[in-house]
């Protein structure tokens, strides 16, 4: 991400965020927004605001579907624009990044976020079990 800000002051872009819900997408969409400069589209956040269920499947997807057109808006206009909507299939990553190819303009790759169960270490390796309380295994 940081080749991302040095050409910050360059062509618009396109910024995928992917990840399982509480993942860690938004910390960095809300720090990349700011230093990028970049409009950042989060359907959750919207959501949770307008007191909608996050479970609202039919609500998710017209949010969605709107928050795409505008995004397009936004990069025509010249401004960079951040979707953190998870992108957990494959084609709709490849619906995004054709869009704004259709645009001319450059895509960030998706960027995954990760979450680990409560208690994993890093450090520790992959294959630990997670430490309980109290620092005992």
């Amino acid at each position: 991400m940081e080749a991302l800000m040095d050409d910050a002051s360059l062509e618009p872009r396109l910024i995928l965020l992917c990840g399982l819900p509480g993942s860690g997408k938004t910390t960095p969409a809300r720090r990349w927004a700011r230093e990028i400069p970049a409009v950042r589209l989060c359907p959750d956040e919207w959501m949770a605001d307008l007191g909608i269920d996050m479970f609202d499947d039919p609500t998710r997807d017209r949010l969605e579907r709107r928050f795409w057109e505008h995004a397009q808006d936004l990069l025509r206009l010249g401004q960079s624009v951040i979707l953190e909507f998870g992108f957990w299939g494959r084609a709709e990553r490849d619906e995004k990044r054709s869009g704004a190819r259709a645009l001319g303009l450059p895509v960030e790759p998706a960027l995954s976020c990760f979450a680990f169960p409560r208690g994993f270490s890093v450090n520790e390796g992959l294959h630990t079990k997670p430490r309980r309380r109290g620092g005992r295994r």
